[in-house]
């Protein structure tokens, strides 16, 4: 569960619904099939209780690894840990054009800073991206496994802290 196949739902987790769907060739082995290769194995958080338990010791080398599932885990179980995540997130928005999106730093080998909005459905998506670009930010949509996520790459970001800039500084020269 901690490092395999599955569906992160931090999302549904942070709502208080908490699902452990796998993925597999033959779903109906393993529970209730949900779509073609997914299958929801249990729900409740005391399946999350459950997985921590096991984990023991080693979720100490998970925190390390910052597995996302684990990290999700987590949340489902410490509502101290929950509270300090969302208060967190609550801070990390930023409106660009009319679109709310939060900012999220991937820290991988060179790190990015990116500005997201995540959108279940396609044709909303799309419309968020339009609206992005009729005002010059450059977005990119990607497929994920819970619908679609707009952002803005750091390079993007970056360029537009530059028209900000410049754009205060002439306002300050007029």
């Amino acid at each position: 569960m901690w490092l395999g196949d599955g569906v992160n739902t931090r999302n549904k987790v942070l709502s208080g619904e908490y699902e452990l769907i796998i993925s597999s060739k033959d779903p109906q082995r393993l529970g209730q099939i949900l779509k073609t290769g997914l299958a929801l194995v249990t729900s409740g958080k005391e399946a999350f209780i459950k997985l921590r338990e096991v984990a023991s010791i080693y979720g100490n080398l998970l925190d390390l690894l910052s597995s996302h599932k684990w990290f999700t885990i987590r949340l489902a179980t410490d509502d101290t840990f929950k509270a300090a995540y969302k208060e967190r997130y609550k801070h990390n928005k930023i409106v660009i054009g009319d679109v709310l999106m939060h900012l999220e730093l991937v820290t991988n080998k060179s790190g990015a800073l990116y500005a997201k909005r995540y959108i279940y459905n396609l044709d909303e998506a799309l419309m968020y991206v339009e609206r992005l670009r009729q005002i010059g930010i450059k977005t990119n949509i990607v497929h994920s496994s819970s619908g679609y996520a707009v952002y803005v790459s750091t390079t993007n970001l970056l360029e537009l802290a530059k028209k900000i800039k410049l754009l205060e500084k002439h306002l300050q020269n007029t």
